[in-house]
């Protein structure tokens, strides 16, 4: 039995031997001019010994597949230059095929290396939990949910108004009697959470319109109560949509009031929640805001009503496309005098902590993506929920890098929503909230 196991074993190798003769032949016509390679098979043929017939049929077989190479290779016409030029092009041709082939077997031996190679000795590998698309999702430890957006909503005065805002494509500004469009696809999208921010036909120095019982906001908030009651609607306190100067507050010459501003940002707040607002939002920055609003609110009977405070407002220039959906932008100098300034971190901490001193029941920081260190920050100070707002630039900037095709604008969507929930935020506010919520269905995010 060993001995015809051996004898096998022999003609095997024999038989390699002899298709590698073969192999070797064919290797000389290709890489050889037709000069040197023929002489130097001829010679191989008439010194040879022991040669099979069917050896001598498979040499003049490569013989034939070399005239034939030669014949592919000329040009119609034929002569004798051209018959030369195509002896010339076969090496060239046989070198490029062996290249492909020495390429493939090299790729093919990577392939087959890689998994034959030996493990290195590691007990802990993170990219185990890596492995597949439900294992990934099992470990995130970022969980997102719909009912954490907050759409920011336009609404103006007129009628049969839907006008989108230049600066803001795909958003914009609705009259009362066309919100419910835009409020029922919140609604179908799983968007429940919605902020008014109103848009006057007129305006004064003291905003009297804000906390007007028939301003913008006030019937927005009347007509989506009835027509909308599973929404839950905040509302944005603040003067500058509302005064004639564009600031946040009463003036004294060319300075914001702040201790008169009070007063009216309390009446603002009370006359919104009277017309069916769930949740005031102060956004004006202004000293002691919140507990002038929390007074106001509890001595009108309103003890349940929670404020979410703009406690970490930056002067930002990410705010330009609001201002101009708003028409809010200041008509001399800035809000430099009452937004934080960007550089400040610890002011911040101590204006979260100040406002939940006065009564606020969620703290904000705004902006959202250049922020994400305020918001880690605050979230470790405060137990309160925090909430962050990717704002109007960072809305504008997304969508025109998508427009002219340098981003990818829903992974980027994804990417910076999941960087403020990441941060610590536990509420985001975003225009992009409709999206985020169809991402989140999909199981792309969250």
């Amino acid at each position: 039995m060993r001995k015809e196991t051996l004898s096998y074993g022999i003609e095997q190798r024999r038989s390699l031997v002899k298709w590698g003769e073969v192999a070797g032949i064919l290797s000389i016509f290709l890489l050889l001019p037709p000069f040197i390679s023929i002489p130097i098979i001829i010679s191989f043929l008439v010194t040879k010994t022991n040669t099979t017939r069917t050896q001598y049929y498979t040499y003049f077989a490569c013989i034939a597949v070399y005239f034939a190479a030669i014949n592919a290779t000329k040009l119609p016409n034929g002569d004798q230059v051209q018959y030369y030029v195509a002896y010339m092009n076969v090496p060239k041709a046989g070198l490029h095929f062996y290249g492909k082939m020495i390429k493939m077997l090299r790729e093919k031996r990577s392939n087959t290396d890689c998994r034959r190679k030996v493990k290195m000795e590691m007990i802990n590998r993170p990219r185990r939990l890596r492995t597949s698309a439900n294992l990934r999702k099992m470990v995130r430890e970022t969980r997102m949910d719909k009912s954490s957006l907050i759409y920011p909503m336009f609404v103006k005065e007129g009628n049969d108004i839907r006008e989108e805002i230049p600066s803001m494509d795909g958003q914009y500004r609705y009259s009362v009697d066309c919100m419910g469009f835009e409020l029922e696809r919140l609604l179908n999208a799983g968007v429940k959470n919605v902020m008014f921010f109103g848009i006057p036909d007129q305006k004064d120095e003291v905003g009297s319109g804000a906390y007007n019982e028939n301003g913008i906001v006030q019937r927005a908030l009347r007509e989506a109560k009835e027509k909308f009651p599973e929404l839950y609607l905040i509302t944005d306190v603040c003067m500058c949509e509302y005064t004639s100067h564009g600031h946040c507050g009463m003036l004294c010459g060319h300075d914001v009031d702040n201790d008169r501003t009070l007063d009216l940002l309390a009446k603002t707040a009370l006359s919104h929640v009277e017309a069916g607002a769930d949740m005031v939002a102060p956004s004006d920055m202004m000293d002691g805001r919140v507990r002038a609003i929390r007074t106001m609110l509890d001595q009108a009977g309103h003890t349940g009503t929670p404020i979410m405070s703009y406690a970490v407002k930056y002067a930002s220039a990410f705010y330009g496309p609001f201002r101009e959906a708003a028409g809010s932008a200041p008509s001399f100098g800035d809000r430099r005098t009452y937004q934080m300034d960007f550089h400040n971190k610890r002011e911040g901490i101590k204006e979260a902590l100040l406002d939940v001193e006065e009564g606020a029941d969620i703290i904000m920081v705004k902006p959202a993506m250049a922020y994400q260190d305020v918001i880690t920050e605050v979230r470790k100070v405060v137990n309160t929920p925090v909430a962050a707002y990717s704002v109007s630039g960072e809305y504008a900037m997304v969508k025109a890098g998508a427009k002219l095709g340098y981003i990818d604008e829903e992974r980027i969507i994804g990417e910076m929503a999941v960087g403020a929930y990441r941060a610590g935020a536990d509420i985001y506010l975003t225009y992009f909230a409709k999206e985020i919520a169809k991402m989140m269905d999909e199981g792309k995010i969250g």
